[in-house]
């Protein structure tokens, strides 16, 4: 069955066979390394300079893109072209021309076998075409490459694929059909997929959207089976998705997968696995108490969202430039990239593509159900997402507040010394002007003296492990208070005899420099600072009613604020120290 748009393929019959030589694992000359990394993974484990941005990929993965791909705001040609004429609906399987042949080195040896070629290789495996001796059938055999030196961690991999493989029996699951050791090599004889894998056929060309619905709509009711037994992929993506000769999809490699009900695939708290250009971003951001079937979720859509744009949501030069852009930005609707796209198919993508866990599809099976919908020309679960649901999401955000918990009571402190030092100006400038400048002098010097104080008492939370995180926070803060008093300042300098300076003025325009502050917030911390923003701009316009209220009010609302912030934190204390103890 020859592809139309491929005439190629005629010229390359005799590369057939070549192309099955890469059913198990995605490898190949540098120079033709696909979306993973920039190099391979000698360990289960790799750290780059940091040990807290550790990578885990699978065996023979690379990551590779010649440039950062902008996520928003960038202007890209919607013009592509498709590798399916609109009238087809069904994948084939891609013939590519030129031997991938390794000779097989002797020690790789296994008796009842014939090991053929050699199909791919990674940082821990190596995976042979070869020949069951018994069966007369051809299998894929895959070895530990260290053998006999294999470390504790490398044989607890293989064996969580042993196993999570040996518990699925679904058609779109590669399957088991041996494990077992010889002279200290372990290996497991898995079945030989003969089409290539999903992610040269793509071969960076948006695919017709009803084809790729219809083979994420069975990644997705297989990958349903998989949940219902209590595992996670992990590794959900096209170089993990092997095409029979029919075109049929199987997912493969679940050297990464997680036991929900277990200990198996636990790694160390902070350690980031898979592929970055496919992690959700719970998984990219190392959160491994958050992974969950909903990684799987994110995982599909970013796979349908390449085959309908030929590239991945997300992808820079660098593994950990894509990881930022995983957890930080949004992807580029793929409407953008390919104009072709569905409306339907689009929402579908973006539902599984939301940061918020919560957000996404319930179960694969709903996503399926959903990709069922659209290709029956049927209305999908999914409603437009409305201004309102916008704001709501908006509010419910949280990024990098957790980083902040240790704040908590010291936030209390401050609300306090705040609403203090602002009942102090209510009295210093209740009868109006001329003021007591020695009266209003004591109550700022008192009140910076105190939150010196308390700052210094709370030195050791803040300023020894201070991340970037933090930095940001204090230096918001920082110019926060730095630009109310240079706004007394230039006040008291523009002040004349006829027109003295009449401070309680200011409350208006501290109020707004507030709002600013907690819309800042907002958007990088926790969404319901957006509420306290919004807050300060009416309090603004309140305050012209009776400046006399002004201090009161001013720092009223900025203890309730504080508080509530404090809460907020003292909260996601309580839930980390829950986690670890779960953990």
């Amino acid at each position: 069955m020859n592809d139309p748009q491929r005439p190629e393929d005629a010229k390359e019959k005799t590369a057939e066979d070549e192309i099955r030589d890469q059913s198990l694992l995605d490898t190949g000359p540098a120079d033709q390394a696909h979306e993973d990394t920039g190099r391979e993974m000698p360990t289960i484990m790799h750290s780059a300079n940091d040990e807290d941005a550790t990578l885990v990929v699978s065996d023979a993965e690379l990551i590779q893109g010649p440039s950062c791909k902008p996520s928003v705001n960038s202007e890209i040609e919607s013009e592509l072209p498709t590798l399916l004429p609109n009238n087809e609906s069904e994948f084939r399987p891609l013939t590519i021309a030129g031997s991938v042949s390794q000779t097989v080195p002797a020690e790789h040896s296994i008796a009842g076998y014939d090991l053929v070629r050699e199909l791919g290789r990674g940082g821990m495996g190596v995976v042979y075409k070869a020949q069951d001796q018994k069966l007369k059938r051809p299998v894929a055999l895959k070895m530990i490459l260290s053998g006999e030196y294999a470390s504790g961690e490398e044989m607890q991999r293989f064996q969580i694929e042993a196993e999570a493989v040996a518990k699925l029996q679904h058609p779109q699951f590669v399957h088991i059909y041996d494990v077992g050791s010889h002279e200290g090599r372990h290996f497991i004889s898995l079945e030989y997929v003969d089409g290539g894998d999903l992610n040269k056929y793509i071969d960076g060309r948006p695919q017709n959207a009803k084809a790729s619905a219809k083979i994420v709509e069975k990644l997705a009711r297989a990958m349903d089976v998989a949940h219902q037994q209590g595992i996670v992929h992990r590794d959900l993506k096209p170089a993990n998705i092997l095409l029979t000769a029919r075109g049929e999809p199987k997912i493969t490699d679940f050297g990464l997968a997680k036991v929900m009900d277990g200990n198996l695939g636990a790694t160390r708290s902070g350690a980031v696995l898979g592929t970055p250009s496919y992690m959700a971003p719970e998984q990219a951001a190392g959160k491994r108490h958050m992974i969950s079937a909903a990684a799987d979720i994110y995982a599909l859509g970013a796979i349908l969202y390449h085959l309908m744009t030929g590239r991945p949501p997300f992808q820079c030069e660098s593994a950990f430039d894509t990881l930022l852009q995983v957890i930080e930005d949004q992807p580029v609707s793929p409407r953008r990239l390919n104009n072709t796209v569905p409306i339907d198919l689009e929402r579908i993508i973006l539902k599984c593509l939301e940061k918020d866990p919560q957000h996404r599809y319930a179960t694969a099976n709903q996503l399926a159900n959903d990709l069922r919908r659209y290709q029956d020309g049927e209305s999908i679960s999914i409603q437009s997402v409305n201004f309102i649901d916008k704001i709501s999401r908006s509010l419910q955000r949280s990024k990098h507040d957790i980083d902040l918990r240790a704040w908590a009571s010291m936030l209390y402190w401050i609300a306090g010394i705040v609403f203090m030092a602002e009942v102090g100006i209510f009295f210093h400038t209740f009868d109006g002007p001329p003021y007591y400048w020695q009266s209003g002098l004591l109550v700022r010097s008192t009140q910076i003296i105190m939150l010196a104080a308390v700052l210094w008492a709370y030195r050791d939370k803040w300023s020894v492990s201070m991340g970037s995180v933090e930095r940001q926070m204090l230096s918001i803060w920082i110019a926060f208070f730095l630009s109310c008093w240079l706004c007394l300042l230039v006040a008291y300098l523009m002040a004349t005899p006829d027109n003295p300076l009449d401070q309680i003025m200011l409350y208006p325009h501290f109020a707004i420099l507030s709002g600013v502050i907690y819309c800042v917030i907002g958007s990088n911390y926790w969404g319901q600072c957006y509420v306290f923003g919004a807050a300060f701009f009416a309090l603004s316009l309140a305050m012209t009613l009776e400046l006399t209220l002004a201090p009161l009010q001013f720092g009223g609302l900025w203890a309730i604020c504080l508080m509530l912030i404090g809460r907020r934190l003292q909260f996601l204390t309580t839930h980390a120290d829950e986690i670890a103890t779960d953990e």
